[in-house]
């Protein structure tokens, strides 16, 4: 009975080199050429929380990393999953609606950038700076009476 199980036993080790070995592939940097003499190693950007005046600094980091490492990031999806995963405090509550109903901005980079930026850019913190003051002046008036 053990013979029975041999080739099966066989053919799943078989398997198991061949997914390591490609996993060792995709971590050794490739050997320096002419063209790329050495392998530019960039920081992961630190994560975005929603701090004012960050997502830009935050977004470029990011594009640094899009634009040395094309291999990593061939599609939209990729650089927009990238970038979610290092979303933390009120940007992950934010995102966690459009990851939750696999949003179509998710798979397009130019509509998730405008989407994000709209919300924690300079023009979408004015306006949530603008609602906060009427929040705090209308609770005033009724306070006042």
């Amino acid at each position: 009975r053990s013979s029975d199980l041999r080739p099966v036993v066989q053919k799943h080790v078989d398997l198991l080199k061949e997914i390591v070995d490609k996993l060792a592939s995709l971590s050794t940097p490739p050997a320096a050429s002419a063209s790329h003499p050495s392998i530019l190693r960039l920081v992961t950007p630190e994560k975005f929380g929603g701090e004012e005046g960050a997502l830009r600094p935050f977004l470029n980091q990011c594009r640094l990393q899009f634009n040395t490492r094309p291999d990593l990031f061939p599609t939209d999806i990729t650089k927009v999953a990238f970038i979610c995963s290092l979303l933390r405090d009120q940007a992950a509550r934010w995102v966690s609606p459009l990851l939750e109903q696999d949003s179509p901005t998710l798979s397009n980079y130019t509509l998730f950038i405008k989407a994000i930026s709209s919300v924690f850019g300079p023009v979408g913190q004015r306006l949530q700076a603008e609602q906060d003051l009427l929040h705090i002046s209308q609770a005033d008036r009724t306070s006042s009476r």
